[in-house]
């Protein structure tokens, strides 16, 4: 994950595993699990609509990682080979003054 603040506007960006159970009935169904690997990006702004000063996420995408062995295009490495949550700017830039 990184999360990057600047002045009233900030941006998250991730790498996840959503583990989903279905429900037969209101009944958890252990043997029913269904693991999701997702990315999301999510957008957040120092103001409430009403001028106040409190954060709130004004945009957010989610989608689904590709196949644990399809090649990322532009690194051409898998999740399999780097792991989830490896992002590219690890280590992270030097900020600019």
């Amino acid at each position: 994950m990184r999360l990057e603040v600047r002045g009233d506007t900030a941006w998250l960006a991730c790498e996840a595993r959503i583990d989903e159970i279905a429900l037969d009935e209101g009944e958890h169904a252990p043997d029913t699990r269904n693991t999701l690997l997702v990315r999301a990006t999510e957008i957040y702004h120092r103001d409430n609509g009403d001028g106040l000063p409190r954060w709130r996420m004004w945009h957010t995408h989610i989608s689904p990682l590709p196949p644990e062995d399809e090649p990322r295009p532009g690194f051409n490495d898998t999740i399999r080979a780097r792991g989830l949550g490896w992002v590219p700017w690890e280590p992270l830039p030097e900020r600019e003054a």
